[in-house]
């Protein structure tokens, strides 16, 4: 896109934010939607499942989004915005899942998928009372995030996750030099610059990016840890936690601890 910009005529004006997000945004929804129009009536035609899940956004609105489709092909079918005078009970559930369904179609759907909550199990019940044909099921996603949450809890692994924490805490913390030095290291090593991964949500699948690019820096680390610049070092105390908050503790002897982490001395 920036290189389609570059050949533009020098008097060309870009659109300005209003129309971006505004006429232009919803002229190319209309567009797409119009395109997507025979693949959509091709998925129904198959009879397909409803996937639904909520969540929060940046100004922490609660919205619920549906897609439905089959195995070929998922299409996104729009997002609720949970008003405070709603209640996200079995019921209000229901009520969304049952105007999509009617909205496209009773018989073209064969299956409901949603997380495993109470409220969500209670919405099963109903809906396949009211419609007999169709089957809820748990999304196979959701259930495989929770096992692995309840596999982070073993010790052994919680262990590794807290020393992983720990390295965390001084090479993303506020001092400066511990990422810095890991980096020019990196870079001389590998030809690239770059440096650890801090996974910004608690899910286990990010405590695993970061592990893998850990084991991937490992000669790395070790380099800076072994240094004179490293030993003259003093880290203080108060620093940025593994999980980013700047208000956290590090342990005085932060230093001594994560250098025998990654040289397998603890």
């Amino acid at each position: 896109m920036i290189a389609a910009l570059k050949t533009a005529h020098p008097s060309y004006k870009g659109p300005t934010r209003k129309n971006l997000h505004g006429v232009l945004l919803d002229q190319t929804t209309a567009r797409l939607q119009r395109e997507l129009g025979p693949l959509r009536e091709q998925i129904l035609n198959k009879t397909c499942s409803i996937v639904s899940d909520g969540w929060d956004n940046v100004v922490k609105d609660h919205l619920i989004n549906f897609l439905f489709g089959n195995p070929g092909c998922m299409l996104f079918d729009g997002t609720i915005k949970v008003a405070s005078s709603d209640s996200e009970n079995s019921e209000f559930i229901v009520e969304m899942m049952r105007q999509r369904i009617e909205k496209h179609g009773r018989l073209n759907f064969v299956q409901v998928v949603t997380d495993t909550c109470s409220t969500m199990k209670a919405a099963w019940r109903i809906l396949e009372k009211h419609y007999k044909w169709l089957t809820a099921t748990c999304c196979g996603t959701h259930v495989l995030s929770l096992e692995l949450k309840d596999f982070a809890k073993v010790p052994e692994v919680a262990n590794v996750i807290s020393k992983v924490g720990n390295v965390l805490s001084l090479f993303w913390g506020r001092s400066r030099w511990p990422r810095t030095k890991l980096r020019e290291t990196i870079a001389a090593n590998h030809g690239k610059e770059f440096g650890l991964y801090r996974a910004k949500q608690t899910r286990f699948a990010g405590k695993f990016r970061e592990m893998s690019r850990m084991l991937r820096v490992k000669t790395e680390l070790q380099q800076v840890v072994v240094t004179m610049e490293y030993a003259a070092h003093k880290f203080s105390c108060g620093g940025r936690s593994a999980i980013g908050d700047d208000d956290g503790e590090l342990d005085a002897d932060i230093g001594k601890k994560v250098k025998a982490i990654v040289l397998d001395d603890e």
